[in-house]
């Protein structure tokens, strides 16, 4: 093949490679490092991903990168039980970024981490503290949580009291209704039960 060949199968082949390379601000959500942090979190590798992510910052400080990144690296923190450095991270992404949903999903995450380490009183008060301003359809994950929690925490009545007071019956699961049958045992009011 001729030079003068060569040359124009290459320059209309450039167009072709050059549309295959993807451009991409890193931390981004669509940074490979991050997509690939994102594969091992929901295959619980919160370790793995953590590594990940901190490759990827190397010098440069995280809160200069993506909300997104940000996000990804609490939830991790939190997934490899570094509670408090998830905490501070999700109390700094909630001044930064007003998303209440966000915010409201990682506390209630929170919540779920004391609950299971039985850290009841710590538990009750980030759910308490997050009420206030917890969008109305996320009502049953929370009243679902502080109710395991108080009766976890042996507060029958209150956790009963919790499912009564709430005109939300439709929309609680078998599991929430169940705990409520539990409560109402377990409080002395066998009537209601």
């Amino acid at each position: 093949m001729s030079t003068r060949r060569w040359i124009a199968v290459a320059a209309l082949m450039f167009p072709i490679a050059a549309a295959a390379v993807e451009s991409y601000k890193p931390g981004s959500p669509e940074d490979p490092q991050v997509r690939f942090a994102r594969y091992l979190d929901a295959n619980k590798r919160h370790f793995s991903a953590l590594i990940e992510l901190g490759q990827l910052v190397g010098s440069t400080d995280p809160n200069q990168l993506s909300v997104d990144y940000q996000w990804r690296l609490a939830d991790n923190y939190l997934g490899f039980a570094m509670h408090d450095r998830a905490e501070a991270m999700y109390r700094s992404l909630a001044a930064r970024a007003p998303d209440a949903k966000s915010y409201a999903r990682a506390q209630l995450r929170l919540a779920e981490f004391e609950f299971q380490r039985a850290y009841y009183t710590e538990a009750s008060a980030t759910l308490n503290r997050i009420r206030a301003k917890l969008p109305e359809e996320m009502l049953p994950e929370w009243q679902d949580l502080m109710t395991r929690v108080l009766l976890g925490d042996g507060r029958y009545t209150e956790a009963a009291d919790l499912l009564l007071k709430q005109d939300n019956a439709s929309d609680q699961s078998p599991f929430t209704r169940y705990n409520l049958a539990i409560a109402l045992l377990s409080s002395g009011r066998t009537a209601q039960a």
